[in-house]
């Protein structure tokens, strides 16, 4: 183990510059990453991390002992039993010396997912459900705790799906003996539990796309509706995020009273009311919360990187230390604190920081380092990224992302990278794609496009029914800003996305067909009225259907514009070459939309290709098939920006 005085690596950093090192090549950026997870216990003298060893291997699980001074004493590497090839999910401490685990066996055959208590010493092996031999039959998966709040007591809280239904169990960590709580309905999917009973219910319409929320104080209370809203990417309109100080009380992220900004607010189940704002930000979407073992510590947002808003004034102190330590550009999570806030087990990355783990004594204000995600990446060999503003034709200030060789001759070939979403949002984080890019000596610029999320109900509005409008507008705004300052070169630009900014990147080149000299679309919409379509499929008085209608348009109303906004009835206007990128078995954007496109190009004799991946749905690709991904954009692009 070893600690980083913050002297080193700034003498690191001026000597790379100097030395001006080669790029990692893609393969190695692509790498899957060494630590699946990290966990602190309770009383903070152990540190549990479970690291990957390879393909055709298990995973490892390793506990450190710490000292009473916080150093590390040792560690014991325990192995996981059973010869089958294993993955370890998560992993989390129920008690000072109890462990539990989620394991996922056979992940290229018949995934299972089973939860696994073993004590620190490797000692007391269990799988939980163990005695209930029908559920174990009969449900793939069982790797999910949803409260840890009676682990002291030796229960915690696990979904099982049973005769097609989803049910709630408490389960010995001991014994791994599983007793009832609740029964869901057809549809349930999910449970908010508060101190081991089942407080609230979460519901899914047959097609996932639509959540119906049911919520009661008591055991002995009758479910009663909270809410629906439409599933989608980014934050829910609704989302329990914690338990309340009192029975009955919840916490919940919510725009509740129609503010622009997101915030947390209590909320009384059996009223079903809003009490008290408990957190918020006035230029920031809050977007989670900081909960260790049920209990609620404060919230988070970010503005270019993460930042904490803790109820405790003396761990806020201690965390923004640790940022001012990593010079505040890295992003400074928490995953792990103790049961006194004495010890903070943190995940710490940045443009230029691969994910590192590091646990931090707030009595000796010490920070030690524990383990890299991916120990053969050099950050001397990173590209950098800076914070660009740029102020839109119609006065929005739009926030982007611009990454680019440290020592590069300007101007450089410039590669626009759209986020999905259109709801979601870039930051300042290491992003293995946007460095592949980089690598080949290029710009890559990533745009938080009117429509994105974290800046507030009115930004994301302003992208309603803007598809191929003012939210194309932005991303060409943000391009000509990097141009007139000298850094893109205005003849090889290029643009390259998934989910939306697949889409992004085919109406980019319909939208300013000057600019661009390529386009990349991972799994994008080609035909947004053959996209409603599928969407109505809900019914038209579905919630899901109601919410993209807002998006995109009323398809009686708005036909002319939703056809117009469609690449694949402009097909003609299109003078570059495209490479569409799809997954077979993508169930949020239908392969059909690829399809759409490439046959509209091929009519009239565009350069076009598509490559179908089987076995890959819309996200969480494998990652041979998102190097595949990369390599093949790469590839294409590198004639164009040459």
């Amino acid at each position: 183990m070893r600690t980083v005085p913050l002297l080193a690596m700034m003498v690191l950093a001026a000597t790379s510059a100097a030395a001006a090192p080669q790029p990692h090549t893609v393969a190695e950026l692509l790498a899957a990453g060494d630590v699946r997870d990290a966990d602190l216990s309770p009383d903070g003298e152990r540190v549990a991390i479970a690291t990957a060893t390879g393909k055709t291997t298990s995973d490892e699980l390793s506990v450190i002992s710490l000292t009473g001074a916080g150093d590390v004493e040792g560690s014991r590497r325990i192995a996981l039993p059973g010869a089958e090839r294993t993955i370890v999910e998560w992993v989390a401490w129920a008690t000072d010396r109890r462990l539990l685990m989620s394991v996922l066996i056979n992940p290229t055959l018949i995934p299972t997912r089973r939860i696994y208590a073993i004590n620190a010493d490797g000692t007391g092996f269990t799988a939980l459900f163990s005695g209930s031999d029908s559920i174990l039959r009969r449900s793939y998966d069982l790797g999910q705790i949803l409260d840890f709040s009676e682990a002291e007591e030796g229960r915690v809280a696990i979904p099982a799906w049973v005769g097609g239904v989803n049910q709630l169990y408490s389960v010995n960590i001991f014994t791994g003996a599983a007793t009832p709580i609740a029964k869901g309905r057809t549809g349930t999917f999910t449970w908010g539990v508060q101190r081991g009973q089942a407080v609230l219910r979460f519901d899914v319409n047959y097609r996932g796309t639509v959540i119906s929320v049911y919520g009661r104080a008591t055991p002995a209370d009758s479910w009663q509706p909270l809410t629906r809203y439409a599933r989608r990417d980014g934050a829910p309109e609704w989302e329990y995020v914690a338990d309340g100080s009192l029975p009955g009380e919840i916490y919940v992220l919510s725009h509740h009273g129609g503010e622009d900004k997101a915030s947390i607010y209590q909320f009384d189940l059996a009223r079903k009311t809003y009490g008290e704002r408990v957190a918020s930000h006035a230029d920031f979407d809050l977007q989670g919360v900081l909960k260790v073992r049920g209990r609620y510590y404060g919230a988070w947002y970010v503005d270019d990187r993460l930042h904490y808003q803790l109820e405790n004034k003396a761990l806020q102190r201690h965390v923004d230390g640790v940022n001012r330590y990593f010079g505040d550009v890295a992003n400074v999570r928490i995953v792990g604190l103790d049961r006194n806030a004495s010890r903070i087990l943190l995940r710490v990355d940045g443009a230029t920081m691969p994910v590192d783990y590091y646990l931090y004594d707030t009595a000796r204000k010490h920070l030690q380092f524990l383990r890299a995600s991916w120990p053969g990446i050099e950050p001397e060999r990173l590209a950098v990224t800076e914070v660009i503003r740029t102020t839109t034709r119609d006065g929005l200030v739009l926030s982007s992302y611009l990454t680019r060789s440290r020592d590069a001759a300007l101007p450089l070939p410039l590669v626009v990278m759209p986020h999905g979403g259109p709801e979601l949002r870039d930051h300042l984080g290491y992003d293995r794609i946007v460095q592949a890019y980089a690598a080949q000596g290029w710009a890559v610029l990533r745009t938080n496009f009117r429509g994105s999320s974290g800046y507030g109900k009115a930004f994301v509005e302003a992208g309603y029914r803007q598809w191929s409008l003012r939210m194309q507008d932005d991303l060409a705004d943000a391009v000509g800003d990097v141009v007139k300052r000298g850094i893109a070169d205005p003849r090889r630009i290029a643009i390259s996305g998934a989910s939306y900014g697949g889409y992004a990147a085919l109406a980019g080149v319909v939208a300013t067909p000057d600019l661009y000299r390529a386009a990349v679309s991972l799994a994008g919409v080609s035909d947004l009225r053959e996209f409603l379509d599928w969407k109505r499929e809900d019914g038209t008085d579905s919630e899901s259907y109601r919410y993209w209608v807002k998006l995109v348009g009323d398809p009686k109303k708005d036909a002319a514009a939703i056809k117009a906004a469609s690449p694949r009835h402009r097909a003609a206007e299109i003078k570059v070459p495209v490479l569409l990128i799809h997954g077979v078995d993508d169930d949020n954007v239908p392969i059909e939309q690829s399809r759409f496109m490439k046959a509209a190009l091929d009519r009239l004799g565009k350069p076009v290709q598509l490559i179908e991946v089987t076995g890959e749905g819309h996200s969480g690709w494998s990652t041979e098939n998102n190097l595949r991904y990369v390599e093949a954009a790469i590839k294409f692009l590198e004639p164009v920006l040459k």
